[in-house]
């Protein structure tokens, strides 16, 4: 039964000390500065830390598995889910057609289950010996708190006109965030609130991680002396520097929103982080990780900056923030553990191909793993691994890649804009990128010299354009001979025949004479496009430069032929003219 709760007096006892603060979620609730959670906060010192289990739960075609990460057997529950299950301390939660269902986090036994018609999960906490659930409609409809104790007996059930967000439990006191802006904090025994918090940021989560309480979405405020400022914006915050990444993924989605199973984008583009408060850092690891699809990338929590980037065997589908480390569980079953520098510290297997997966494993420490190699070799291995689907990780990955200045990226750069199973706006971005590298001289030589094989199906032509802007602006004169062997070679696309010619305006030498004496026969009349045209008016400025007398001879004479493409004769004529 739907239940209106109205506080009539104050209940003593160690979980629920203060006066009550009026109605459960009345909007009518005036701002008591934080006093009512800030006593709440001092009567949890004393009480113990609810448990926590470390565990790894999919979803199948036909129902639940779960993993304990510590190294225990592998379980499963025949019963399909209608929404991403919730790890709530050592129980695993889900809904399914209208009931509640708790298992064993360690084993997969079921411990209750309960009627919730009309209604599915989406969020809950657990203090070891009540649970709390964040019920949503299906309908237009109130939102339901429930509490159920270990026997699946329904201690309390309110009833909510406004959204309920999803919620955390310790020492007989839910904290549940409502219309985007309170938390609520509701004794569980008894329904009664009391205290509330008022924060001027958008809350929708409560978070229970090593007994700390966290409230937040885009940020998490930390439950300690000084949440009482929290509607003055100065309590202890917590969050990620902004960064632009790969399918915008998020960290905490809109608690308030009834959670769907997804198959699709959303779920295989997350961020991962852990709270954890300290006096260095924020964040477990002081890092965080961003998911998209095969791509594996953490970052710094305080400068966002990458720290390293995996690409794995198939799609992530969910992952959590170690208390050292990460795990992240993929489509094929498979979780990989990873130490906080990204290295590969063991591996568990599912053993079932995967349609979801929560992780929970912020109490778990991981072990030293196989150390990641340098990062411009990290990028360089995920950016050719991932397939040509991936073209946005890819952008993403060679952007951070053209910052470094280790002359391997140079290396990487050829490949890829060589590489037909790229897709077409990568390989155009490593040229980009390569246009303006300033080292790595000898990789960009070997590629000019390599000759092209027409009959390889994954290899291109040297991207001659990018490589000659690159030598040029080195000052690089060894690529004259190679720069002029490609202007005369049908296989070197217009784009890159400009960008050879107008390097070797700067890079050539008597010995390119005879190349550029027959580019200049041969498209000084008949030049039809402007790009033509420009590599024409290079070549015959290079003629100029070193041909000596001859070679001014030679562009004066076809300034004046009648025959010579008008643009060009306007555009070598002032060349000769002194």
């Amino acid at each position: 039964m739907r239940r209106l709760l109205w506080l009539l007096a104050p209940l003593w006892s160690i979980a629920c000390a203060s006066t009550p603060v009026g109605p459960a979620f009345n909007t009518e609730w005036q701002n008591d500065q934080g006093a009512s959670m800030i006593e709440i906060e001092r009567q949890l010192r004393g009480t113990p830390p609810p448990p926590a289990f470390d565990v790894v739960v999919g979803l199948t075609a036909d129902g639940i598995v779960g993993l304990p990460l510590d190294g225990g057997q592998r379980w499963s529950y025949p019963k399909t889910s209608d929404s991403p299950p919730v790890i709530a301390g050592e129980l695993v939660l889900f809904s399914s057609n209208g009931e509640l269902f708790a298992l064993d986090a360690r084993s997969g036994k079921l411990l209750w289950e309960i009627g919730i018609p009309g209604h599915r999960l989406r969020g809950a906490g657990d203090d070891g010996k009540l649970t709390v659930a964040s019920l949503g409609s299906l309908e237009p409809g109130e939102d339901w708190l429930v509490t159920v104790d270990r026997s699946g007996s329904v201690k309390e059930k309110l009833s909510s006109e406004k959204p309920l967000g999803r919620p955390a439990a310790r020492g007989g006191l839910a904290f549940v965030p409502w219309s985007g802006q309170y938390v609520s904090v509701i004794d569980m025994n008894t329904g009664a609130e009391r205290g509330r918090l008022l924060t001027r940021e958008l809350v929708s989560h409560a978070l229970t991680v090593g007994g700390e309480i966290y409230f937040g979405e885009k940020g998490v405020l930390h439950l300690d002396e000084r949440i009482r400022y929290a509607s003055t914006q100065q309590a202890n915050r917590a969050s990620f520097a902004e960064r632009e990444l790969p399918g915008k993924p998020k960290w905490l989605e809109p608690g308030e929103s009834l959670p769907e199973l997804d198959m699709g984008a959303r779920a295989k583009t997350r961020i991962y982080a852990t709270p954890k408060f300290s006096e260095k850092t924020r964040f477990a690891s002081d890092r965080f990780i961003s998911t998209y699809f095969q791509a594996l990338m953490a970052f710094d929590a305080g400068s966002g900056e990458l720290s390293w980037a995996r690409a794995v065997p198939a799609d992530i589908l969910g992952g959590d923030a170690a208390s050292s480390g990460f795990v992240v569980c993929l489509i094929n079953g498979k979780v990989l553990r990873f130490d906080a520098e990204g290295g590969e510290a063991g591996s568990l297997d599912l053993g079932t191909h995967l349609r979801g997966c929560v992780v929970e494993a912020s109490t778990l420490n991981i072990p030293k793993g196989e150390a990641l190699p340098p990062k411009a070799a990290q990028l360089s291995t995920a950016i050719t691994t991932l397939g040509p689907d991936m073209a946005t990780a890819q952008l993403f990955l060679l952007a951070e890649l053209g910052k470094l200045e280790d002359a391997s990226v140079t290396k990487t750069l050829i490949e890829v804009a060589m590489s037909s199973r790229m897709a077409p706006s990568v390989r155009n971005e490593a040229r980009r990128l390569l246009a303006s590298r300033k080292n790595g001289a000898e990789f960009m030589l070997a590629a000019l010299e390599a000759p092209f094989d027409f009959m390889s199906p994954s290899k291109l032509p040297a991207p001659v354009g990018p490589l000659a802007d690159a030598l040029a602006a080195m000052g690089e004169r060894r690529a004259a001979p190679l720069l002029a062997k490609h202007l005369n070679d049908p296989a070197t696309a217009i784009e890159d025949v400009v960008r050879a010619a107008k390097a070797l305006s700067v890079l050539a030498t008597t010995e390119e004479l005879p190349s550029l004496r027959t580019f200049f026969a041969l498209y000084r009349a008949t030049a039809d496009d402007p790009p033509l045209v420009q590599a024409v008016v290079s070549v015959a400025q290079a003629l100029v430069k070193i041909g000596g007398s001859d070679g001014r001879a030679l562009v004066q004479r076809a300034a004046k032929d009648p025959m010579t493409q008008p643009d060009v004769a306007a555009a070598i004529g002032p060349l000769v003219s002194g």
